[in-house]
């Protein structure tokens, strides 16, 4: 790779990873308010616990398989130039896997979409059947 291939990579992949962490927390909370209508229950901490053992096994998983990615590839740190085996190796790991990764938590976005309508929707519904419930318990004391 050259300089300014590296540069774009590194521009493009900070700024993603930016704004997945930016996003992140916002996501579980509209999820859990989709839990929460589904269920009937409030599941914020169930929501983000379960989120957080997620990332904790697919950090170790993925550094497993790096490790294993490179090992098969040949990456030997007493060299300072790899093999082409060896770049092409790091390329699926840094590369390769992630865009793969996206694509498919892309279509799971297309297929369960939770946009501003939906979301205002739900919050509308949920505030309705919250203010419902409520007359009625007052109404029953």
């Amino acid at each position: 790779m050259k300089s300014m291939e590296i540069f774009i990579y590194i521009c493009i992949y900070s700024l993603a990873y930016a704004c997945f962490w930016q996003l992140f927390n916002s996501i579980e909370y509209d999820v859990s308010e989709v839990a929460e209508y589904v269920t009937g229950r409030r599941m914020e901490g169930s929501i983000f616990s379960i989120s957080s053992i997620i990332i904790t096994i697919s950090t170790a998983f993925v550094s497993r398989e790096i490790g294993f990615i490179l090992n098969e590839g040949g990456f030997s740190e007493s060299i300072t130039t790899q093999s082409v085996a060896t770049l092409t190796a790091i390329k699926e790991c840094f590369i390769l896997a992630p865009g793969v990764a996206l694509l498919i938590s892309a279509v799971f976005l297309f297929i369960h979409p939770l946009n501003k309508k939906r979301f205002n929707k739900l919050k509308e519904i949920m505030d309705c059947d919250n203010k419902i419930e409520g007359c009625i318990d007052k109404a029953l004391k």
